[in-house]
């Protein structure tokens, strides 16, 4: 590995109290990327588009051009040395030029250049912000100036590049389609969903079901000028009380098919294309993004980070979880028995058998709890741990603009008495 510090690097000094900056400086890319994420969407693209192509400058270097440098030796307890052992610890001497440190430190003063909407005085304090978190990469011995220069560098030429190039465009329209796709996929199964009734006309075949759906389910059929009939729909307050209570198999089977079923049905609302389409899009952008494939992009963002500690915790869980799902079918298939049924359990039996299974083993009914967990008592008491854990308080709005008359508002404030933000909760389903 190359080693570029020189003469000048010497005369910064060691500085543990900047790895406060060096840290900080998270938060300020976070804010920074997110608030040219909302501007105009030319500039956001070719923002972006820069950011990808300098990280592959940085890959080939890293790769091309390894580099090193010399660190000082901690001694003492304080906490500043502490940190900067762990620093150290996580935080190897490799790959420094350029540094990546400052060059998102950099593209954050960059991409709000463009943003007019952005006040002049906030784009100078990020200009220093910028420069003190350099000086922070050097005064924690983390970087030395050639790292510094090539991060502010890369920065420029990628950003001069993708401005008078149209590679953006491939971002954007790949993007744009990925949208397209996904709000159509959730089109396609909502018109399903609401395309889809159950007509019940025979009183018996309403056998098992709490009276609550039963009414429910009247209504639906009045508002539907079925009057004296009974319609169950797939959306989940009607589709999931009927597959744990309705005594009619064959009915049941009818409602779990269709619900599983939307958007595989081959008609205008199909969505195997949609799904086949949306892979491979959100497959080229991985790609375009320099990563395998979308799960790597998108867990690059999140705690898991990677494919393999997904799968360590999945192969985990999954020993202990398949022992209790084999656990819960043997009680259903028991159930089954016991009432003389001669066949094996299948997806619209095991939520009616699993409830049956549950009030053998445990005499509990759930619909003798529903009254206590009326809606309004159970928001009010999620709003009464809100309180009592952080100080939150909730005050209903009646006068402000709300997505259906149904729906609910209210103030937030903190603690102190600041307010937090406005909640708005709409608990029925609609078409």
């Amino acid at each position: 590995s190359h080693n570029l510090s020189g003469g000048l690097d010497e005369l910064v000094p060691f500085m543990p109290a900047f790895i406060i900056i060096y840290f900080g400086c998270y938060i300020f890319w976070v804010v920074n990327y997110l608030m040219v994420a909302f501007y105009e969407d030319e500039n956001k693209y070719r923002f972006y588009t820069a950011d990808f192509y300098a990280r592959l400058i940085c890959l080939a270097f890293f790769v091309l051009f390894p580099t090193t440098n010399t660190r000082p030796e901690l001694t003492g307890n304080g906490i500043f040395i502490r940190a900067m052992r762990f620093l150290y610890t996580v935080d190897k001497p490799v790959n420094l030029f350029p540094s990546i440190h400052c060059m998102a430190s950099w593209f954050c003063c960059i991409g709000l250049r463009k943003c007019k909407e952005i006040p002049e005085w906030y784009k100078l304090m990020s200009v220093l912000i910028a420069i003190s978190v350099f000086i922070s990469t050097l005064a924690t011995r983390q970087h030395v100036l050639w790292d510094v220069a090539g991060g502010i560098g890369v920065a420029e030429l990628t950003w001069f590049i993708s401005n008078r190039t149209n590679g953006w465009k491939t971002y954007q329209r790949l993007n744009e389609k990925i949208s397209v796709l996904e709000l159509t996929f959730g089109q396609n199964v909502l018109k399903e969903t609401n395309a889809f009734k159950l007509v019940v006309d025979n009183k018996e075949d309403l056998a098992g079901l709490p009276e609550s759906l039963i009414a429910a389910a009247a209504e639906t059929a009045a508002a539907d000028s079925m009057e004296g009939k009974w319609i169950f729909t797939l959306h989940n307050p009607s589709v999931m009380p009927f597959l744990q209570y309705a005594d009619n198999r064959a009915l049941r089977e009818k409602i779990f098919k269709a619900y599983i079923n939307r958007g595989n049905n081959s008609n205008g609302n199909d969505n195997k294309n949609v799904v086949k389409e949306l892979v491979a899009a959100r497959l080229d952008k991985a790609k375009l993004l320099g990563y395998e494939d979308f799960a790597a992009f998108v867990l690059d963002e999140n705690m898991a980070k990677n494919e393999k500690n997904v799968y360590n915790l999945l192969d985990q869980i999954w020993t202990p979880a398949l022992k209790k799902a084999k656990e819960e079918l043997a009680d259903i298939n028991a159930e089954i028995k016991k009432e003389g049924g001669n066949f094996e359990a299948e997806g619209w039996d095991w939520r009616y058998y699993a409830d049956k299974a549950r009030q053998a083993k445990f005499n509990m009914d759930e619909n003798e709890v529903r009254p206590y967990l009326e809606l309004n008592h159970v928001r009010e008491g999620a709003f009464y741990v809100a309180n009592k854990l952080y100080g939150i308080t909730f005050t209903e709005i009646k006068d402000i603009p709300k997505p259906d008359p149904d729906a609910f508002a209210f103030e937030c404030k903190d603690k102190d008495g600041s307010s937090l933000g406005v909640l708005y909760m709409d608990f029925y389903t609609r078409p």
